[in-house]
């Protein structure tokens, strides 16, 4: 298995995009996959948060990191 950066590999984020609508995004009113995917194209980093990594095995997306910044404030407003 390989890890790549999402930002190397654009051609996985319509692949991303449904994965995160078909899991959160549906229930968004006026949210779509296209929306999904211009969202995560504006996030596409090697070097800072957000970043997001493909597991890759065999040139198959398996998986995806997705690692963001959160101050513990707003960790303890969500809970």
């Amino acid at each position: 298995m390989n890890f790549e950066f999402l930002a190397d590999r654009t051609d996985a984020i319509p692949v991303v995009a449904k994965w995160y609508f078909d899991e959160w995004g549906y229930s968004v009113p006026g949210n779509s996959i296209q929306k999904t995917v211009k969202r995560i194209s504006g996030k596409l980093n090697r070097d800072k948060a957000p970043l997001h990594m493909l597991a890759i095995e065999n040139e198959k997306i398996l998986g995806l990191l997705w690692l963001i910044f959160r101050r513990a404030a707003e960790m303890c407003q969500t809970a």
